[in-house]
């Protein structure tokens, strides 16, 4: 049998009146950037879209980018997402594609985001600069200057990568 003051010291809860540990942060602050940093990073992001797709800039209503997937279908998803929202928002769905099935904007993916994009034009013309310009924006999107980019350039150059106002160095 244990005796009353072991058994007291296995059953008791620990002691809470040890020395707190100093609290870190989760994470680093992030870099602030000026609206110069910003203006600049989205200048070269849509320089680095019309680069990467050149002869597409010059050709909007005649070529379609050049994508993986079947951008003509795209294009017309777009526009029928489009003028479905505008004439008849209820059978949004109810699209001409695979006639008669009903509902058949939902075989694929509907593009829904994209349809305020064709509230603008109608006809095949306005479709393929509906589509290349969005094109263009999604590549600027995904450029390296828009998604961080810069900051790191900063840093390659010698410069610190936040703003002398944060109070911190790297």
């Amino acid at each position: 049998m244990l005796r009353r003051s072991m058994a007291s010291a296995l059953l008791d809860r620990p002691s809470t009146t040890a020395a707190p540990t100093p609290q870190r942060p989760a994470w680093l602050p992030s870099p602030r950037l000026t609206r110069a940093e910003l203006g600049w990073a989205a200048v070269a992001a849509v320089a680095l879209a019309v680069v990467t797709s050149w002869p597409l800039l010059l050709h909007m209503s005649s070529r379609i980018a050049p994508d993986n997937g079947d951008p003509v279908r795209t294009a017309w998803q777009i526009a029928w997402v489009g003028h479905a929202l505008l004439h008849d928002p209820l059978h949004l769905f109810d699209s001409n594609a695979f006639y008669p099935h009903p509902l058949s904007l939902a075989f694929s993916d509907s593009l829904l985001g994209y349809g305020p994009a064709g509230f603008f034009g109608s006809g095949t013309v306005a479709a393929l600069v509906r589509y290349n310009l969005l094109f263009l924006f999604a590549y600027s999107l995904c450029s390296p200057p828009s998604t961080g980019g810069e900051p790191g350039a900063r840093r390659c150059r010698g410069g610190s990568s936040r703003s002398p106002r944060s109070g911190s160095s790297p």
